[in-house]
């Protein structure tokens, strides 16, 4: 089986999880097209150390290990991010002061419109190869 075979592949380099083909599109948004806005806010986390007094180099290291370790609990735990969240912010807390600012500048919604946006170029991209294909396999007009 052609699925199995390419599974198996794919194992060896990393995770793998086999999709439905409908979820291609969004997935490369979300996969293809995530990094690189992680790495923006990984980024930002770095320039915010460096405005808050930090070397640059460490506010580098721990902004990274601050992912890692957020991903990885997600990951062990199976919660969804928000009770997490919850659970680490306190009342009057610092945490709770950043959370009020990053939603009033709509960081969710940020990030939520470019995973659409890349979602909907991976879709125009998708049929414009689909076209060039027909076209050099004589099925197009």
């Amino acid at each position: 089986d052609d699925v199995k075979i390419v599974y198996e592949l794919f194992k060896l380099i990393g995770e793998c999880i086999v999709v439905d083909e409908y979820l291609m599109n969004a997935l490369t948004a979300l996969n293809g097209s995530g990094p690189a806005y992680i790495l923006l806010m990984l980024e930002a986390f770095k320039d915010a150390g460096l405005k808050i007094g930090l070397p640059g180099d460490l506010a580098l290291k721990i902004s990274s290990y601050v992912m890692l370790g957020t991903a990885k609990l997600i990951l062990e735990l199976n919660e969804h991010p928000a009770r997490i969240r919850d659970l680490i912010t306190t009342p009057a807390g610092t945490t709770i002061e950043g959370i009020f600012i990053l939603e009033k500048y709509g960081l969710k919604a940020g990030i939520m419109e470019a995973l659409e946006a890349s979602m909907r170029r991976a879709e125009k991209i998708s049929l414009d190869i689909g076209k060039i294909a027909a076209r050099h396999s004589g099925l197009g007009s």
